[in-house]
């Protein structure tokens, strides 16, 4: 009878899932902020397309296991490269297959590679071969990359999220739809340890151990990604069981989770900068007094330790303390200093009225709105904080709240005023992509000559030690223009069920490449 009532109410649970979700065994259960797209080209939703990709494709390097910024072999066995570092030839892997079962060749290089710079896809990777003269198939598994320039940060470029997609899938479809050809983000096709099963929008993305995969076959079964842009709600399923992991938890949940028996709380620092993305084509972020201020009426060092719980420090710029390799001796950080931002508006040309208000010669108001997403605490608080802070120099601040892709895609056209965002980088300080004025990234339309002129320079030499002279003149007038309001460098902690076993204690993104070591237990 006991059996029986047990099997029964194991039956009830599994009716209360979703359709095509597991319960546990042999299957990870992972959350995701928004709708994945499998898009690797040009990664429309970003972080979560990013997630689902690190599991279903490889690149040709990676980051290591070991320490998650060390470049070792992927697709690429092996590689060298030309005295003027100008020439760069790696041989592949002769034993991968896509998930069709066609081989894995060098032709799939070149093709990936093509439509990554092609102007008509206007790729958000496309600027990691802008000083690209030729990329040549040589043979089957012989690639050859030659360069107009030396350029330093190749390997970590290819690592971070240049994964290889199918020519032969993919040779005969129009890849200029931002979202990528319908026929193949429907059913993607990798050489990845886990394949493609069933996506529902707003629900899951399912993929099951590959057979054939070339490094063994994974021993988790099955992955499954549950659609779940609520971190709350994130944190209350991974302490019933129902998620096996949470990739960022947050401050509010950090007693919870320390407390329960079965999770595992996993600290890592990650080449990471969170910030306040402005859009520097609306005429009130262009004077750089304004932006000086913006910072100086933000308690920074209250929201690491409130907002954070004390996991990061507050930033000098955009280069992140884990690449430690360029000096931050002289690096700018701005104090906490609502009278002075005051001060700096008014230098600005903005005035305090009656109302507490700011406002110019032209009786215009200093007014914005910020663009935020939903089910994020952590952004919840610091939306809340800024709006507060820069209330309290005048400043006439609302705050919009709408689904995090639409975000996204807002933010891509230029269709915000300011949004809390961050980004993770490649263990490298090349930040060409988000402050050059022609980086795919470059959202916020910064645009200085100077600052162009050392992203060009920083990767076209070789040494790390004359690099690191560049990006300590970037960093510092970066931190003194202040594009954008850089808050900190804030500590990844990641928590996961004990049954988790194998997984590297690094970046989550590249955590997901090792996932076929990984186990449940």
């Amino acid at each position: 009878m006991r059996r029986t009532l047990l099997a029964l109410l194991v039956l009830v649970a599994a009716s209360l899932l979703p359709a095509g979700l597991a319960q546990s065994g042999n299957t990870l259960r992972a959350p995701l902020i928004g709708d994945p797209t499998a898009w690797p080209i040009n990664p429309p939703g970003l972080i979560s397309d990013i997630m689902v990709g690190k599991t279903l494709f490889n690149n040709l390097v990676r980051f290591s296991f070991e320490d998650g910024s060390t470049v070792v072999a992927d697709l690429a066995e092996s590689w060298e490269v030309d005295a003027d570092s100008r020439v760069w030839t790696f041989t592949l892997r002769d034993d991968v297959v896509w998930h069709d079962g066609e081989p894995f060749t060098a032709a799939d290089v070149v093709f990936t590679v093509e439509a990554i710079r092609s102007p008509d896809i206007a790729s958000r990777w496309s600027a990691a071969f802008a000083s690209l003269d030729t990329v040549e198939a040589l043979d089957d598994h012989t690639v050859r990359f030659t360069f107009q320039a030396p350029f330093a940060p190749l390997l970590s470029t290819l690592a971070y999220n240049l994964a290889i997609v199918p020519a032969h899938v993919l040779s005969d479809m129009d890849l200029s739809n931002p979202s990528g050809p319908s026929a193949f983000v429907t059913n993607p096709i990798g050489t990845g340890p886990f394949r493609f099963v069933e996506q529902v929008s707003g629900s899951h993305f399912i993929l099951e151990a590959n057979p054939d995969y070339h490094e063994g076959v994974p021993s988790i079964g099955r992955v499954e990604f549950r659609v779940i842009p609520d971190v709350n709600a994130q944190v209350a399923q991974l302490l019933t069981g129902e998620l096996d992991i949470a990739w960022t938890v947050q401050a509010i949940h950090f007693d919870r989770l320390s407390a329960a028996p079965n999770i595992v709380l996993n600290e890592v620092d990650v080449p990471r900068f969170d910030w306040i993305p402005l859009n520097l084509s609306n005429p009130l972020f262009q004077d750089v007094r304004v932006r000086q201020a913006m910072i100086m009426a933000l308690d920074r060092d209250t929201m690491v330790e409130q907002v954070f719980g004390g996991f990061g420090q507050v930033a000098t710029g955009p280069i992140p303390p884990s690449i430690a390799w360029v000096p931050r001796d002289d690096a700018i950080l701005w104090p906490y200093d609502p009278e002075r931002a005051v001060q700096l508006m008014a230098e600005a040309g903005w005035e305090r009225g009656s109302d507490g208000l700011l406002r110019n010669a032209a009786g215009e108001t200093f007014r914005f709105t910020m663009l935020a997403d939903r089910g994020d605490p952590t952004r919840d608080t610091v939306y809340l904080v800024a709006q507060d802070a820069w209330r309290s120099i005048g400043m006439d601040i609302q705050i919009e709240t709408t689904e995090w892709n639409t975000v996204l895609a807002r933010y891509r056209t230029g269709d915000y005023d300011v949004r809390v965002g961050w980004w993770v980088i490649k263990p490298d300080p090349d930040l060409y992509d988000y402050f050059h004025t022609s980086g795919p990234l470059n959202q916020i339309l910064y645009s200085n000559p100077v600052v162009d002129e050392l992203l060009e320079r920083g990767r076209a030499v070789a040494g790390e030690t004359e690099r690191a002279v560049i990006y300590a003149e970037l960093q510092q007038i970066l931190a003194e223009e202040q594009p954008s309001i850089i808050l900190y460098y804030p500590t990844e902690v990641r928590a996961s069920n004990a049954r988790l076993q194998g997984l590297p204690d690094i970046g989550f993104r590249d955590s997901l490449t090792w996932l076929f070591r990984a186990s449940l237990n």
